[in-house]
């Protein structure tokens, strides 16, 4: 099943799969990121329950959307959405985030982005490797377990939405060094 539709209506050029590129203003994608993981949460998309035409006609209706070129929606979205009681939601969007940052700095296939954001990687971008770095690794990987396996299993979800603000809050020096 193909994503092309919805990678290239968000601007991501996914050519090199080791080095995607962003055809779009990061403003304009994180509008349209928005908009699609805000479509993910209502379930008005789904690519396995619907099946592969619905989700290329979706990525056809994400590319219609006029942009406005200020990326405020995820913003918004993500101070508008009460945490604890979506924490299945954000945890899915963390997980999306930085899987994307990782990819967007040249992760390969088959490395997920706890190894990919290694301490030594961590230094060659300037960020804090001495004390607090065994905690950057906890919450990466913990962002990675919970929004890996709120997204694939209809179970078993990370409901704890004060833990997600702590990673997040761990994880936020890495983030600003990765956007």
């Amino acid at each position: 099943m193909t994503k092309a539709p919805v990678q290239a209506a968000l601007g991501i050029d996914a050519t090199d799969i080791n080095k995607p590129v962003l055809t779009k203003s990061g403003e304009d994608f994180d509008t349209l990121l928005g908009k699609f993981l805000g479509d993910l949460g209502s379930g008005h998309v789904n690519r396995r329950a619907k099946g592969a035409e619905t989700f290329k006609a979706y990525g056809r209706e994400l590319g219609k959307i006029a942009v406005s070129g200020k990326g405020q929606f995820v913003s918004g979205l993500l101070t508008m959405i009460p945490l604890n009681l979506h924490a299945p939601l954000v945890s899915i969007g963390a997980w999306v985030l930085l899987e994307s940052l990782s990819a967007l700095a040249g992760r390969g296939v088959g490395t997920d982005f706890p190894s990919f954001f290694s301490v030594n990687r961590r230094s060659n971008c300037r960020l804090p490797t001495g004390k607090g770095a065994k905690a950057v690794t906890k919450a990466l990987e913990q962002v990675a377990t919970s929004g890996g396996v709120t997204k694939h299993a209809g179970t078993a979800v990370r409901f704890n939405g004060d833990q997600l603000a702590n990673d997040m809050a761990t994880l936020k020096e890495l983030i600003l060094k990765r956007l």
